[in-house]
């Protein structure tokens, strides 16, 4: 694909990926102006923020490899199966990479939320194996439990390491521990009740070099601390928590890339669309009826729209209908990219 569509292409991905839908927490322009920060550390101020993280995962994973998927976050005592925003994209976006790269997906996740990651993969059509057999198929996925108990996931780090060998991982959506060491919701209260430390892991494989992707909405998860300072000077009601910890809510360990999008779920489907350019492969993307059954499923399975901290297909309080349609809008505008069609 010629350079100007791409560019065109991305441009339009990140104009939906961060488009202004709240009016409350983080209102205003804050989603822009972090976004723009992603840009600005990366040094693509001319290029879009998709395309560079799906040009990023071309370039270090391979066929016979495996990649990391880090996401779900349990908001206890309502949510203890993880929210509506995270898993969706990690399943979209996991199943397009593994399309793109022949790599294999692995999954870690804390075990309560086994069924709604294993369901939204089957959605999209990826199998959910065991690890060995995962990694032999080649066009499947597994998922790795990590436990709560922070010394029992200390013990496991190099075990899950070294089994599955990542050359890349991915956090999507997952709680990121502030300076203090624990995670808050972006209105300041604690959330760390029922989450497991997996930022340690992903910690450890950056010290090995293995490359990092982080997609935020709020700079509270995992992997957006270099964005901390401009999400706390943006929002300083975020510099002090409203838990005993007085830390503030911002997330302190970083990525490689940084990405930061309205909702994440939006955030890995921009990313899917720029593998699909990148591959001119229009059968990458999913679509608004995929969308539709990924999200009643993880609500049948107990996801919570933490807007009500109760199961319902409304991610970010967003409808069912809102989030399917755009995927449409993308499928629609980026397959014409690929295919060369046009209305005029």
């Amino acid at each position: 694909m010629d350079e100007a569509k791409l560019n065109q292409i991305g441009e339009f991905l990140d104009t939906v990926m961060t488009l202004n839908v709240h009016f409350k927490f983080l209102k205003g322009d804050i989603i822009k102006k972090l976004y723009r920060k992603c840009k600005e550390i990366l040094s693509i101020e001319n290029e879009s923020l998709s395309v560079f993280a799906a040009k990023d995962i071309l370039a270090n994973l391979r066929k016979g490899e495996s990649f990391l998927m880090i996401t779900g976050w349990r908001v206890l005592p309502s949510g203890p199966f993880g929210e509506m925003d995270g898993p969706p994209g990690a399943a979209v976006l996991a199943k397009a990479i593994n399309q793109s790269t022949q790599a294999t997906p692995i999954f870690i996740v804390e075990e309560e939320l086994n069924k709604v990651i294993t369901d939204a993969c089957r959605i999209v059509g990826m199998s959910v194996l065991d690890l060995k057999s995962a990694l032999e198929a080649g066009n499947a996925c597994s998922i790795i439990n990590y436990p709560v108990e922070i010394k029992k996931g200390n013990d496991i780090i190099s075990e899950i390491l070294g089994r599955t060998n990542p050359s890349y991982v991915i956090a999507i959506e997952r709680p990121g521990m502030n300076e203090k060491g624990e995670y808050h919701f972006r209105w300041g209260a604690n959330a760390s009740r029922g989450v497991a430390r997996i930022d340690t892991l992903f910690e450890e494989a950056r010290k090995k070099k293995i490359r990092a992707l982080a997609i935020g909405d709020a700079g509270n998860e995992l992997g957006m601390g270099k964005i901390k300072d401009t999400l706390l000077e943006e929002f300083p009601e975020g510099k002090t928590c409203k838990c005993p910890c007085s830390g503030s809510i911002a997330g302190v360990i970083e990525s490689d890339v940084t990405f930061l999008a309205t909702v994440c779920n939006w955030g890995a489907y921009a990313i899917t669309a720029g593998l699909a350019a990148l591959k001119e492969n229009p059968a990458i993307l999913h679509d608004g009826e995929t969308e539709r059954k990924i999200l009643i499923r993880c609500a049948e399975n107990g996801a919570v729209d933490t807007s009500i901290m109760a199961p319902r297909a409304t991610p970010e309080a967003l409808s069912t209908s809102f989030h399917s349609n755009i995927v449409e809008i993308i499928r629609e505008v980026v397959g014409r990219g690929i295919l060369g069609t046009s209305g005029l």
